[in-house]
């Protein structure tokens, strides 16, 4: 029975997370890539224009040349060495194998050993029609001439401000019209058309192949609004009371002339949607009172609720990205230069060192990368709402750690503390923090790990003492040293998100006492391996003090390994070698019924005594590829943890399941906690995916950010694609529901109003009355 009420609690939940068809795409897009083309095969078949590419993500796909959208797309497990194209057929050579698709569909069609040699094919198919082209890169200039031609038919001229070109392809049409392709360095694809004729340039489509590619992503608010701004700019005025009321009433006019406007605007509309026969009486209604969806053509700034972002991202060919949150569309692209590559472990980190509520001045972030000619590295800080360069920094010799410095100058701007590879002993602040005393300022702790030899150092940095950065403690990781079966390998090591907000301090239990969190905030997890004994350990370190807080250890268990790090508790997912099934271990921690550090917790004079820690393990039916979790503005509501799937789903699931505290058996207090007994698996349905059909492949993050809303938190999932929606972990309990009935709301008061003035109508009637009596 208790089974039965499990699983009919499980379907209630279920119910809950179903979305209508009219909402698909509403709150979500998705973008399809392909990945960096490593070859292209551009030919004229009949009267069709063929497109085919190959990537170095090992993906064959098809790109219709009149939109640029993907047609169909193969996935393959190995790298793809060539492409020819065959009649109606596609040819490629994975591994020792070769595959044949099908050139209009992409369905796969044979598969077969080598026999002709690569060089034997390459000579028999071939191209055809394509015209020779000669690019010169000081001027931007393209020569095209034929095959046998010695003569140039045309020139064209080319932006070459951006990243360099290298390779074009030019396909001749009927009557002096030309179809060129540009494949530039930085993974773009663009088709430009041009008319000999007319000597006209106009590009048809470009894909910024490079965003399959991506390495970190910062998601930033817009900037506020001119009436937001002027609302805040009253709250920082130190003026007189005569002043401030004169700026408060110039202000409301202000805001009355701007209202004017907008609701002319909006009428405006209304009567242009009424002509177009687009009219609902709740289309009509949002439209005058401006709470119509303006994602796609509206200005860049803050909505009411906070929802639409900037997602800003670096990728690994050397290019920034800006998105629009509310429809994906690109806002501005930045490359990097022709000298860049990844800082360390194929990444370029992003820092935000002011964001956007400080209107006085523009927001501005960081990118860090190493030179790919030389040692040094470079710090590019630039506007993330704009795309424009502020300033960069070249450091010589390169940069051994760096951090965003917790403390901010007069302008709101944070700095970076880095290191550098010839002198990592002393710090420094780019860009520098000018007239500022660091006499009197709080020592930062830095924990460094050797990921060779496991060995983890406690460093103080003392700005007050020329930048020093001196040790303070150093420990050797379980697993690692002299000893023959110490053959670690350190696989993940996650800290606390800096923006993290706990709410609750503890839970309350079935007697009404309080177990509190154990919350700190300087705790990191390390996840090594052992490869050759198959044991996946889990340690748990106090980054200032040096303290081991926990180690545990899963044994059987192999990659694929992720982890996430949150308020009080892990959650880490490995595949069990010995059951052949992925499972997934859930770490707590708490004080006790005594908090020790009621106020802010401080490693330095933490308990002596240890945690308590629960741990559970459950099953889950499915691989996974990614792991994290929601986080909303308070932290008031109740997080779900997301997990990415090989098939491309993506799903949510409730931290209530993945929950250490779950009994084997049920007692009077666990029901009043309204725990779920615990069973080994973790089913879920279809309707948990927030995805739905909308597949993301090879999803390598998910990244989740608040919104103004406390019910809603912003996800973004990257990898071969993108995928963007909002989730509600708790139900939208402070925002009205799509299918409000406006209609009926709107008749209901004015209903009230004309009851009301026609009761007092009569009831004056009466007393008049009953006076004259």
């Amino acid at each position: 029975m208790k089974v039965i009420y499990y699983f009919i609690f499980l379907e209630f939940l279920i119910l809950c997370s179903t979305i209508y068809l009219d909402q698909l795409g509403k709150f979500d897009w998705q973008s399809r890539y392909l990945g960096c083309p490593t070859q292209t095969w551009f030919e004229r078949i009949g009267s069709h224009d063929i497109l085919a590419v190959t990537t170095n993500m090992n993906v064959l796909g098809r790109i219709s040349v009149e939109n640029g959208d993907i047609l169909w797309r193969q996935l393959n497990d190995k790298k793809i060495d060539f492409l020819i194209v065959d009649r109606s057929s596609l040819i490629i050579n994975v591994g020792q194998k070769r595959r044949k698709f099908h050139l209009y569909t992409g369905a796969f069609l044979s598969e077969n050993e080598e026999k002709k040699t690569t060089s034997e094919l390459k000579q028999k198919f071939k191209e055809n029609g394509l015209l020779k082209s000669h690019f010169d890169s000081v001027t931007g200039e393209v020569e095209i001439r034929g095959e046998n031609e010695e003569h140039t038919r045309f020139k064209i001229r080319l932006d070459n401000s951006g990243a360099d070109i290298k390779e074009i392809k030019v396909l001749p049409l009927s009557e002096g019209n030309y179809k060129i392709l540009v494949e530039h360095v930085d993974c773009s694809l663009a088709l430009y058309e041009f008319s000999q004729t007319n000597k006209s340039l106009a590009q048809i489509w470009i894909r910024h192949e490079s965003l399959s590619m991506i390495s970190d992503v910062l998601m930033v608010d817009f900037p506020l609004s001119e009436s937001q701004a002027q609302i805040e700019s009253e709250f920082n005025q130190n003026e007189s009371v005569l002043r401030s009321f004169l700026l408060r009433i110039r202000s409301q006019l202000e805001q009355l002339h701007r209202f004017f406007i907008k609701t002319s605007e909006n009428i405006a509309e209304t009567i242009d949607l009424i002509f177009k026969g687009e009219l609902g009486i709740s289309t009509v209604i949002k439209q005058i009172f401006n709470q119509a969806d303006r994602s796609k053509d509206g200005p860049i700034e803050r909505d009411y609720f906070n929802m639409r972002k900037m997602i800003v991202v670096s990728t690994l060919a050397g290019t920034l990205h800006g998105l629009d949150s509310g429809n994906g569309r690109l806002i501005w692209t930045f490359y990097l230069g022709n000298k860049f590559a990844a800082y360390r472990k194929y990444k370029a980190p992003l820092f935000l060192l002011r964001g956007t509520s400080f209107y006085q001045w523009a927001s501005q972030a960081a990118v860090v990368f190493n030179s790919k000619d030389s040692a040094d590295s470079f710090i590019f800080i630039f506007n993330p709402i704009t795309g424009k360069l502020v300033e960069n920094f070249k450091i010589s010799g390169g940069i051994f750690r760096v951090e965003l410095w917790p403390s901010v100058n007069a302008e709101q701007l944070h700095s970076l503390l880095i290191l550098r590879n010839n002198n990592p002993n002393k710090a420094e602040l780019i860009p520098s923090i000018k007239d500022q005393n660091f006499e009197n300022s709080k020592p930062v702790f830095l924990c460094m790990i050797d990921e060779n030899s496991g060995i983890l150092t406690g460093n103080e940095v003392n700005l007050n003492k020329n930048g020093l950065v001196s040790k303070r403690w150093q420990s050797t990781l379980p697993g690692f040293g002299d000893s023959e079966r110490a053959n670690d390998i350190i696989q993940i090591i996650k800290g606390k998100d800096i923006n993290e907000k706990v709410h609750s301090q503890g839970r309350v239990l079935g007697d009404r006492s309080v177990l509190y969190k154990y919350s700190n905030p300087n705790l990191i997890a390390i996840l090594s391996s052992n490869p050759v004994e198959s044991l996946l350990r889990i340690n748990l370190i106090d980054s200032v003090s040096g303290v081991l807080v926990y180690s545990g250890k899963y044994a059987r268990a192999n990659p694929p390994f992720h982890m996430v790090h949150c308020e009080n508790w892990i959650v880490i997912s490995y595949w069990n070698d010995k059951a052949r099934r992925t499972e997934i271990g859930v770490i707590e921690l708490f004080e006790g019924l005594q908090q020790v550090n009621s106020s802010a917790f401080n490693s330095l004079s933490a308990s002596v005594n240890s945690p308590m820690v629960l741990a559970q393990t459950y099953i889950f039916p499915q691989g996974i590829s990614a792991i994290s979790t929601t986080q909303t503005m308070q932290g008031l509501t109740s997080r779900s943890i997301l997990i990415a799937l090989p098939s491309g789903g993506i799903l949510e699931m409730s931290r209530r399941f993945l929950d250490a505290r779950r009994p084997l058996e049920m007692l009077p207090e666990h029901r009043e906690e309204m725990l779920i007994p615990y069973i080994p698996e973790l089913p879920f349905a279809t309707e948990d995916f927030i995805n739905y059909n909308q597949t993301a492949m090879r999803v390598r993050e998910i990244r989740s950010a608040p919104s103004g809303l406390e019910s809603s938190s912003l996800i973004f999932v990257f990898g071969l694609d993108l995928f963007y929606t909002r989730v509600m972990p708790s139900g939208t309990f402070d925002i009205l529901k799509d299918d409000f009935d406006y209609a009926f709301i709107f008749l209901v008061m004015v209903f009230l109003t004309v009851a009301s003035y026609i009761c007092k109508r009569i009831s004056r009637h009466q007393s008049i009355q009953k006076a004259w009596e």
